[in-house]
């Protein structure tokens, strides 16, 4: 699965507007030479396109809704590929450093981010989008508001739409995959009060059970779409045996490779 039009990556287009984004970065205590601030968009580009490419294959102008836009790494990558990305975020000061980002990599005519305090109330009516982004970002929010967040999210999205949970750290796995912290997964939460706040991801369970009227695709096409992604991605071969391996023996139990590994994937689709 690939772009018939060969879209080159994203490039900062102006020295002035990398000095803004490299100041205000700076200016809120974030390191903009960081791979996760500065670089963030080279990231992603390796990633993120390779994911949405079946949207773009019947759409090439998609509105697409990026929940928890951060730094706005991802949303800049849409935009280059083609897309009317609307994004948001709870923090003012990582949302002033998206838009500073989307204007030095000259995307901000087809991107639009803003703070949205509420999460379980996006201003945006319903199924407004083809495709909705949640990358690196259910992990990071309330527990108790979660499955409001995530009936939130199904309501934007048009029937036919693609849903992608992405980078969401996995809670089976020893080791949590954003604060690179051995057993921090298995701690109970009320632990918390005795030796402090700890980053925990979340349960594949948590993640599909949320979206009980999305369909899981991986599951549906016996992860050969999710293989061929991970292919595309640069995934080695090791690993992508591993993970049709485990396509095979998880399948029988409603499983698939994506909603296993450290960093949770899987690709949801809402009925016609």
């Amino acid at each position: 699965m690939s772009f018939k039009n060969k879209i080159t990556a994203p490039e900062i287009i102006s020295p002035e507007l990398d000095a803004e984004f490299r100041s205000l970065c700076e200016m809120h205590g974030h390191d903009p030479d960081k791979k996760w601030i500065g670089h963030y968009v080279d990231y992603e580009w390796g990633k993120v396109r390779h994911y949405v490419a079946e949207v773009f294959a019947s759409n090439p102008a998609p509105r697409v809704f990026e929940f928890g836009c951060n730094v706005g790494a991802s949303a800049i990558v849409l935009a280059r590929l083609g897309a009317h990305v609307t994004g948001c975020d709870i923090a003012p000061d990582l949302v002033q450093i998206a838009n500073s980002n989307v204007a030095r990599y000259g995307v901000s005519d087809s991107t639009e981010l803003s703070v949205v305090a509420d999460s379980c109330d996006i201003p945006s009516a319903d199924a407004s989008f083809d495709c909705i982004i949640c990358n690196s970002v259910l992990e990071y929010v309330d527990r108790e508001e979660l499955p409001a967040i995530q009936r939130e999210l199904s309501r934007l999205l048009k029937p036919g739409g693609f849903l992608y949970v992405l980078g969401t750290s996995n809670r089976l796995w020893p080791r949590e995959i954003h604060s690179e912290k051995w057993l921090a997964n298995y701690f109970p939460r009320f632990m918390d009060n005795w030796f402090g706040s700890r980053m925990r991801g979340l349960f594949p369970w948590e993640v599909r059970n949320g979206f009980p009227d999305l369909v899981n695709e991986d599951l549906a096409d016996h992860c050969v779409t999710y293989l061929e992604i991970k292919r595309n991605a640069g995934t080695n071969p090791i690993k992508l045996n591993i993970l049709k391996l485990l396509a095979v023996f998880a399948r029988p139990f409603g499983i698939t490779s994506g909603l296993l590994t450290p960093s949770i994937v899987v690709r949801l689709r809402k009925p016609l």
